[in-house]
């Protein structure tokens, strides 16, 4: 029961997760820009800057190839792996999405938050973040019975 209750909470999270990364998370003038073409925008910004936060952007381009190797683990049976792996894209991800949702959004700037992409990927990496500890809990091996 908790097993098939993980499998639908993160399978929903992480599909909520995915598309709220494609939702607008940055306004421009009049244009909206998901968080693919934020982080494009913010490494031509600091291109000439530090070092490990362009790198850091560069991570945000893998997060579908990530879920993607998850499901796939899951589907090999290696289902403890793929938990803890979803725990950390979840993590990770909603940790980004949240700060941001919490930064508000000012419509007097030209250039801005979005807060639809970030609170709905915040949202997402928390349901998938619930199912798999859920996932977890419920692949755990029984206690030997004392006898």
């Amino acid at each position: 029961m908790v097993d098939r209750f993980g499998v639908a909470i993160t399978g929903g999270g992480l599909t909520v997760l995915v598309v709220g990364t494609f939702l607008p998370w940055l306004r421009s003038g009049s244009g909206l820009h998901d968080s693919y073409q934020s982080v494009d925008v913010l490494r031509e910004l600091i291109m000439s800057g530090d070092a490990p936060v362009i790198s850091a952007l560069g991570y945000w381009q893998a997060i579908i190839p990530a879920i993607t190797v998850s499901v796939a683990l899951y589907a090999l049976r290696l289902r403890r792996t793929a938990a803890c792996a979803i725990c950390v894209i979840s993590i990770g991800v909603g940790a980004a999405a949240g700060y941001l949702a919490l930064q508000g959004h000012n419509t007097d700037l030209f250039i801005g938050l979005a807060p639809i992409g970030p609170t709905v990927t915040f949202v997402g990496a928390v349901l998938a973040l619930v199912g798999a500890v859920a996932l977890l809990i419920s692949l755990r091996e029984p206690a030997p019975a004392r006898g």
